[in-house]
């Protein structure tokens, strides 16, 4: 093969062979005057010096690398090649890698001059030369396209992390805001129980004061000349159920054919506790001797009494359950459950809430339930967050409808429906969170324990609360069993 026909690339002389036609047409070209030997870790050449030729490696291994900062970073090793000194060579600038020895290392060193003298005395040493310099400037940079790719998908790793790294932080923080606000809430809790024990006793003095004052009022009406008819009156008040808003519509019509037609003392004899005609007719019969408009006014009086002493009767127990549940709260204990009219707590309810619902109005279906094992209080609980979360939601106008029903699997079903804007799909997975709430137009980490603690207390009672929402209507459902434990299973 001529030297003109020893190829630069191809398969024609492996990369070896090259090196070796290189090296043999050098030395027949320049003797072996140039041979120099390296330790291991000895330099060859150093970053920014001029290294006036190029060395031929015969023997060994030489790694090329730049000291950036403190530390080495090795670009070539196996990708070096046997030409070191060669990127200064082509483009005449300081050497832009240290070349160290790995381990023993013989070299042909060929000077500047020498160079220029084989190419032009020697068409074998130039065609051997440029071969060798496009074959080890191919390998120097397929090998900095690889390293261009791992830093890339290192860069992309390290992004990730970064990203990753970030949204632990942000989690940190928020988990540091609530270990905080946990602090302030074990505080407030532990001086709520303090205040607990200090209200104990005058509400208690309150429950049993109203129940001598109804007690002593019946019988001093009864013995009074001409007020027997309020003393009949007023028991009958402090006695009735709750119906619902349908029941309640026609008892009122009942009530008003038999007063020629009066709507507004229909309504007026049946919040005094009067449900039926014949209810009325006893009371009219107490005192048939003083005129009928007299008699009528004293049931008025005895049931708006009445009703008074239950509204004060039920506040009374209400904080007083309220005060036992802060020392059962504070002692991390449970009390028994006793026997609860769910009907009555939801009516107790809309007393207690009377002010905040006044622009709404208000749709009531109780079915005949049984009565059920629980806690009167928190499931009083229960029911006044849901009517003021709805009443918030319709900016205090709009439709609020509560239905009982007594399932035919033994379950009792309560639902609250309004027909507020409903809660944007986006929040509806966190609408339990502790400490987030859509109040107010906007989503916010505020307060917002109402629902969670309201989930808590129905699982308590064996139950569960789940809900559904869209633009004008939103239903929250809540479904308790007979009693406790009655299945391990989510009732259907």
């Amino acid at each position: 093969m001529s030297p003109e026909e020893i190829p630069i690339s191809g398969n024609a002389l492996s990369d070896e062979g090259l090196d070796a036609r290189l090296l043999e047409t050098s030395i027949a070209l320049f003797g072996e005057e140039g041979t120099r030997t390296y330790r291991d870790n000895e330099i060859l050449l150093r970053e920014g010096d001029h290294p006036g030729g190029i060395w031929l490696v015969i023997r060994g291994h030489v790694e090329l690398f730049r000291t950036v900062g403190t530390e080495e970073v090795i670009f070539h090793f196996e990708s070096a090649g046997r030409l070191v000194g060669l990127m200064s060579l082509s483009g005449g600038q300081p050497s832009l890698f240290t070349a160290r020895a790995k381990g023993p290392v013989d070299t042909l060193f060929l000077s500047d001059g020498e160079i220029h003298r084989g190419l032009a005395e020697s068409p074998k040493f130039t065609t051997c030369l440029l071969g060798a310099m496009v074959r080890s400037m191919a390998r120097r940079n397929r090998r900095s396209a690889e390293l261009l790719v791992e830093v890339h998908a290192l860069n992309q790793r390290l992004g990730a992390k970064r990203d990753e790294l970030q949204a632990t932080l942000e989690h940190l923080q928020r988990a540091q805001e609530q270990i905080v606000a946990s602090e302030k809430m074990a505080t407030l809790g532990n001086l709520a129980a303090g205040m607990a024990h200090e209200l104990n006793n005058p509400v208690a003095a309150i429950l049993r004061a109203t129940e001598f004052i109804a007690g002593d009022l019946v019988a001093l009406l009864g013995e009074t000349p001409g007020l027997a008819t309020a003393a009949a009156a007023l028991p009958m008040a402090t006695g009735q159920k709750p119906i619902g808003t349908a029941a309640e519509r026609e008892a009122k019509a009942r009530l008003a054919a038999v007063l020629d037609g009066d709507r507004a003392l229909a309504a007026r004899l049946f919040a005094a506790g009067v449900r039926e005609p014949d209810e009325l007719a006893r009371l009219l019969d107490v005192q048939p001797g003083i005129p009928r408009q007299d008699r009528i006014r004293q049931i008025e009086r005895g049931g708006e009494i009445g009703s008074s002493l239950r509204h004060l009767g039920n506040c009374s127990r209400r904080i007083a359950d309220l005060v036992r549940s802060l020392k059962l709260y504070a002692r991390d204990e449970s009390g028994p459950f006793e026997e609860v009219d769910l009907n009555a707590t939801i009516e107790d309810s809309f007393t207690l809430l009377s002010g905040k619902l006044s622009g709404i109005t208000i749709e009531k279906e109780y079915g005949e339930i049984p009565l059920l094992p629980g806690h009167s209080s928190r499931l009083q609980q229960v029911w006044v967050n849901l009517f003021v979360n709805a009443a918030q939601a319709m900016n205090g106008q709009g439709r609020l409808a509560v239905r009982t029903l007594l399932r035919p699997d033994g379950w009792v079903e309560v639902t609250v429906e309004d027909d507020g804007p409903g809660i944007p799909a986006e929040v509806q997975g966190r609408l339990f969170e502790h400490r987030f709430t859509t109040r107010g137009d906007r989503v916010e980490f505020g307060l917002g324990f109402g629902l969670p603690i309201s989930r808590m207390i129905v699982a308590n009672h064996g139950g569960r609360l789940t809900f559904e929402s869209r633009p004008g209507h939103t239903l929250f459902r809540v479904e308790l069993p007979p009693r406790p434990g009655l299945s391990t299973t989510e009732p259907s």
